[in-house]
């Protein structure tokens, strides 16, 4: 998959080592709860700060959703590597602070 934007785009690696890629969290995630790939057979999920645009596990990310965000597939969920980021992001635009558990429910 071609990635619309580079805020947003996510790729989980099986612990085979193949590798998909996603235009927005939700989308991944639902790739996942469908069964397309078994979660135990997940390596690692990345994903890209919002800032940097750099790839970082999704375990220890911070979350925000906005409808501000716009994101490609409608999640509208950005991602960051310090909270610190994600604080000024949301003084700026609003939304709800999230944890990776979150996003699953």
């Amino acid at each position: 998959m071609t990635i619309t934007d580079a805020r947003f785009g996510t790729q989980l690696q099986t612990k085979k080592g193949r590798v998909f890629n996603f235009d927005d969290v939700q989308c991944m995630i639902a790739f996942v709860k469908g069964n397309s790939v078994k979660k135990e057979e997940i390596a690692v999920y990345y994903l890209p700060d919002y800032v940097s645009h750099k790839l970082v596990p999704a375990e220890g990310a911070y979350y925000l959703k906005s409808e501000a965000l716009k994101s490609p597939m409608r999640g509208n969920v950005a991602v960051f590597e310090k909270r610190v980021e994600l604080d000024k992001v949301k003084a700026e635009i609003g939304g709800t602070v999230m944890t990776w558990n979150d996003l699953w429910k």
